[in-house]
C-alpha cells in the first residue's frame, strides 16, 4: 500500500490528502448544520404546542360543557386553524377543530397514558398527516377531559428534506471544487521545483557553472534551491580541482616517462657499451623513484581527502627533528646550508612520521624553488607552536601567493616560482593535527612557510577532518 501511494505524483497526493480532510470537514459541518436545524425546528414547534395547549386547557376548563356545540364552538375561539382534539372521560372524542379528527382519538390509550405520565410530545400519523402532539388532563364541572394539541410536521420534514438535498448535492460539488483548487495550488507551489528539475537535467560536467533558479520568496523551496546551488558550487570547485590535478599529474608524469623511455632506447641502441648501459639503468632507476614518489604523494592526498589519514600522536621535540632534516639536506658538496633556530625543549603533540614528512616537504620546496640559506625556526605562540621554513629566493608571485598550497599550483609566468604537491601535503598534515599552514613573502626577499600546530592534542581529534 505504501509503495502504491509513493508512486502517485506528489501534487496529486497533496490534492487527495486535502480532499480527504475536506470531505471529513464538510461531513462534520453538514451533520452539525442538519442537527442544529432539526433541533431549532423541534424547539419552535414545542414552544408553539405549549402555548396552544395552555389556551385549549383554559377554554375547556371554562366551557367544557359547550364542547361539540357548533354555535358556541369554544375550540374555534382559541385555535380555529390548529389541530385540537378533546377526549371525554369514556375515551370518546368530545370535540375537535377538524371533522376528520372526530372519529377517533389521535393517540391510543397506551400512547396517551405514556404522554400524560411522562410529559413531552409524541410524533404520530393522523388523518391529516404526520403530527407532533402533546396532551394534558383538564377538569370542568367534575368531568375529566384530555386536551390534545397537535402541529403538522409537513413544514418541518420539508425543511429538513430540502437541507438534506442541499447538503448531498452542494457538499460533493464544494468538495470537487476545493480539491481542484488544491491541485492547482499544489501545481503552482511546485512550479519552482519543476523549474529546478528542468535546469538540473541540463547541468553536466560540460557546463558545471549552471545554477538552479531560485525565486524571490523566502520560503523552504527557495532555501532548498540556495542549498543545492551551494552544493553545485562545491562540486564545480571539486571538479575543477580534479581536472587541474589530472592535467598537472599528466604533465608531471610526462617528463620522467620521456626520460625513462629515452634511456631505455639509448641502452637498447648501444647495448655493448657496459658503462653507458649502467648509466642508462641508473638514470632509469632515478626516474622510477621520481614516479614512485609522485604516486605516493597522490595516494597520500587521496587518503587525506577521504579522512583516512591515520595519526599516532605523541610528544615530539621540534629541535632534534629539525636538525635531523637539516643534516640530511646539507651533506652534499653543492647543497645549500640549512640553519636551525629552535628553542630546546619545545614540543608538539603530533605524529612524528607525519610531522617529519611535512617539515621535509617545506625544506625541499625551499631548496627546489628558493635560493640562498634556508632557515628552520620555531616559537611558542599561546596554545600553538609555529614552525617556519624561510629562504632567500625570489619568493612567491602575488598571483601564486593565495593558492600556493593548491596541488601543482603554477603562476602564469613560466619562469616564476611554482608549487608541486609538497605544500599541499604539508597543509593536509597540519589540518589533520588541528593546525594550519601560512605562506608569505619576507620583507627582505624570499619566502616563509609556517606550520601552526596545537601545543597539546585537541581532545576531539581522533581522525583528521576532510580537506575541502
Amino acid at each position: 500500500m505504501r509503495s502504491y501511494i509513493g508512486a502517485i505524483p506528489i501534487r496529486l497526493r497533496l490534492a487527495l490528502g486535502f480532499a480527504t480532510v475536506m470531505a471529513v470537514v464538510l461531513a462534520a459541518i453538514g451533520l452539525y448544520i442538519y442537527d442544529r436545524t432539526d433541533s431549532d425546528l423541534d424547539a419552535r414547534i414545542d414552544r408553539e404546542l405549549a402555548a396552544r395547549l395552555a389556551g385549549v386547557v383554559a377554554i375547556v376548563r371554562d366551557d367544557g360543557d359547550d364542547l361539540g356545540d357548533p354555535v358556541h364552538d369554544p375550540l374555534g375561539r382559541v385555535d380555529a386553524e390548529g389541530i385540537v382534539q378533546v377526549v371525554g372521560p369514556g375515551g370518546e372524542v368530545a370535540d375537535a377543530t377538524d371533522d376528520a379528527l372526530l372519529g377517533r382519538p389521535l393517540l391510543s390509550r397506551g400512547q396517551l397514558a405514556d404522554l400524560l405520565h411522562g410529559g413531552g410530545h409524541i410524533d404520530t400519523e393522523s388523518p391529516v398527516g404526520r403530527l407532533r402532539v402533546t396532551a394534558e388532563r383538564v377538569v370542568d364541572d367534575r368531568v375529566r377531559y384530555v386536551a390534545i394539541v397537535g402541529a403538522s410536521l409537513a413544514e418541518h420534514d420539508g425543511t429538513l428534506a430540502s437541507l438534506r438535498r442541499l447538503l448531498l448535492i452542494g457538499g460533493p460539488i464544494a468538495l470537487v471544487l476545493a480539491s481542484l483548487a488544491a491541485y492547482l495550488v499544489a501545481t503552482a507551489a511546485l512550479r519552482p521545483v519543476e523549474a529546478m528539475r528542468r535546469r538540473a537535467s541540463e547541468i553536466g560536467s560540460a557546463d558545471p557553472g549552471l545554477r538552479l533558479p531560485v525565486g524571490p520568496a523566502e520560503d523552504e523551496i527557495a532555501s532548498l534551491g540556495r542549498t543545492l546551488n551551494g552544493m553545485l558550487a562545491r562540486l564545480e570547485a571539486a571538479i575543477e580541482r580534479e581536472r587541474r590535478l589530472v592535467a598537472d599529474a599528466g604533465h608531471e608524469l610526462r617528463t620522467p616517462l620521456t626520460i625513462l623511455k629515452a634511456e631505455i632506447e639509448l641502452a637498447l641502441a648501444d647495448a655493448r657499451d657496459e658503462e653507458r648501459l649502467r648509466g642508462a639503468l641508473r638514470s632509469g632507476g632515478e626516474e622510477v623513484d621520481r614516479l614512485s614518489r609522485l604516486a605516493d604523494d597522490l595516494l597520500f592526498l587521496a587518503r587525506a581527502d577521504d579522512g583516512r589519514l591515520p595519526l599516532r600522536s605523541e610528544p615530539v621535540a621540534i629541535e632534534p627533528l629539525a636538525r635531523k632534516i637539516a643534516a640530511a639536506r646539507s651533506i652534499g658538496p653543492g647543497d645549500r646550508p640549512v640553519t636551525v633556530d629552535v628553542p630546546a625543549g619545545l614540543k608538539v603533540e603530533a605524529d612524528p612520521q607525519r610531522l617529519e614528512q611535512a617539515l621535509s616537504n617545506l625544506v625541499d620546496n625551499a631548496i627546489r624553488h628558493g635560493a640562498g640559506e634556508i632557515a628552520i625556526s620555531a616559537r611558542r605562540a599561546g596554545e600553538r607552536v609555529e614552525v617556519s621554513v624561510a629562504d632567500a629566493g625570489p619568493g612567491f608571485s602575488s598571483e601564486l601567493l593565495e593558492r600556493a598550497t593548491e596541488r601543482f599550483a603554477r603562476a602564469a609566468d613560466p619562469g616564476a616560482r611554482g608549487a608541486g604537491l609538497g605544500l599541499a601535503i604539508a597543509e593536509s598534515i597540519a589540518v589533520a593535527h588541528g593546525g594550519a599552514i601560512a605562506v608569505a613573502n619576507r620583507d627582505r626577499g624570499g619566502a616563509i612557510v609556517t606550520l601552526s600546530l596545537p601545543a597539546t592534542a585537541p581532545a576531539a581529534v581522533v581522525e583528521p577532518s576532510q580537506r575541502l
